[in-house]
């Protein structure tokens, strides 16, 4: 249960970014919502370690 509940609150926050960020690509709003789960200091790491 609490699984899927930390699911839906992904989705959520998600939505919240696609609307906030229209015209960011799916990679990008997933990079912003490790933002907001992580920390913007550990999400740029992961991510700029995984486009290099």
């Amino acid at each position: 249960m609490l699984a899927q509940l930390n699911q839906s609150a992904r989705l959520l926050a998600l939505a919240g970014l696609r609307s906030q960020y229209p015209e960011s690509s799916e990679t990008e709003l997933r990079r912003r919502l490790a933002g907001l789960l992580l920390g913007e200091e550990i999400a740029y790491k992961v991510y700029e370690a995984s486009m290099a």
